[in-house]
C-alpha cells in the first residue's frame, strides 16, 4: 500500500507505504537502521526532482501496522519508532572521520 498527498501549493508531502525490508526476525538495530535508510531514500528521491518541496512527512507500515513516522526536510530527516521497534527517535551512528590528505596532491604521471 502507497499513498501519497501535496498541500502547499505542493510545499508539503505526505507518504505511506509498506516496508519492503522490514522482517520481524531481523534483529532491532537492523530494523530501525533499515527503515531509517528507506525514509531518507524516499525524501532525498522527492526532493532532489521536485524543488518546490519543502518538507516530506511520512508513514512506514507492516502489514497495516506502523512501524515508524517522521519527517524529511532539505537539513536531514528525524525517524520516530514504534514502541515495538524500541520507541524514540533514530540518531545515525556517527560516521568516523575521515583522515586529512597529505598536501601534494596530484599523480605521479601528473604533467607539470
Amino acid at each position: 500500500m502507497t499513498h501519497v498527498a501535496a498541500a502547499y501549493g505542493g510545499a508539503l508531502i505526505t507518504l505511506r507505504w509498506e516496508s519492503p525490508t522490514y522482517r520481524a526476525t531481523h534483529e532491532l538495530a537492523f530494523n530501525q537502521e533499515l527503515l531509517y535508510t528507506e525514509a531518507a531514500f524516499a525524501t532525498a528521491a522527492i526532493m532532489r526532482y521536485l524543488q518546490e518541496v519543502r518538507q516530506v512527512r511520512f508513514v512506514i507500515l507492516h502489514r497495516n501496522r506502523v512501524l515508524a513516522t517522521g519527517q524529511g526536510s532539505r537539513s536531514g530527516v528525524r525517524v520516530r519508532f514504534a514502541p515495538e521497534l524500541g520507541g524514540g527517535e533514530y540518531v545515525p551512528p556517527a560516521q568516523p572521520e575521515q583522515p586529512a590528505r597529505s598536501g601534494g596532491g596530484g599523480s605521479a604521471n601528473a604533467v607539470r
